[in-house]
């Protein structure tokens, strides 16, 4: 009797067990595709938005810029059929228009040629393509990160700003042609600052080797 008892107290703990790790699986790989499709959206954001300006065309009267998706997510292995579940997502940015820098002022000459700037680099670019700009950020496990490597071959180590100086998460972001993986997108390695510029106003720069190349095919 005490034997069947434990049968049937199986039988009804050991489904409910499984509801619960198919909920946890479920919760992660839908947290999972959201995280995968806001980067990308905010990815083709930015993008557009840098077109918008050399079109002269925004969404908003306030100059950004804001594009929506919605995101369905099915619960894989549901043992009753559910509905696909919907939720938005949102990527919201400024449309790119340049401004004056830092000992640039009004009333300067300029050549009437735009390109495209960021802090701290001894380049410029013509082209918002390009991969220096268009980071092309997506998200790994870290196991799986640890194996990977770049476009160009190069394996990806951890990053000294937002991982030597605490733990690593299970969850990182990388991206296409970096060498680093990263805890979080607000890492300044995976930002980059663009301002839309007049040529003529920085003189001492290079252009960059990647728009070059560009340029020429």
């Amino acid at each position: 009797m005490k034997k069947a008892s434990f049968t049937v107290e199986a039988a009804l703990i050991v489904p409910f067990f499984l509801l619960i790790c198919l909920g946890i699986f479920s919760m992660l790989n839908f947290y999972s595709l959201y995280v995968s499709e806001s980067i990308a959206l905010k990815d083709k954001a930015e993008k557009t938005a840098a077109y918008a300006y050399e079109f002269g065309d925004t969404t908003d009267s306030d100059g950004y810029l804001t594009l929506t998706k919605q995101v369905k997510y099915k619960v894989p292995y549901s043992p009753i059929p559910l509905p696909a579940l919907t939720v938005p997502c949102y990527a919201r940015v400024h449309i790119w228009c340049g401004y004056l820098g830092a000992g640039i002022q009004p009333g300067n000459d300029f050549s009437g040629k735009m390109v495209y700037v960021t802090d701290y680099e001894s380049v410029y670019h013509t082209k918002p393509s390009c991969t220096h700009l268009d980071l092309h950020i997506y998200t790994k496990s870290l196991s799986e990160a640890k194996k990977s490597r770049n476009i160009d071959g190069a394996r990806y180590h951890p990053c000294e700003k937002c991982i030597q100086k605490s733990h690593t998460n299970q969850q990182v972001y990388l991206s296409e042609h970096g060498t680093a993986y990263h805890n979080t997108l607000e890492c300044s390695g995976l930002k980059r600052n663009v301002r839309l510029v007049d040529q003529s106003q920085i003189s001492d720069l290079s252009l960059c080797s990647r728009c070059e190349s560009q340029g020429r095919r």
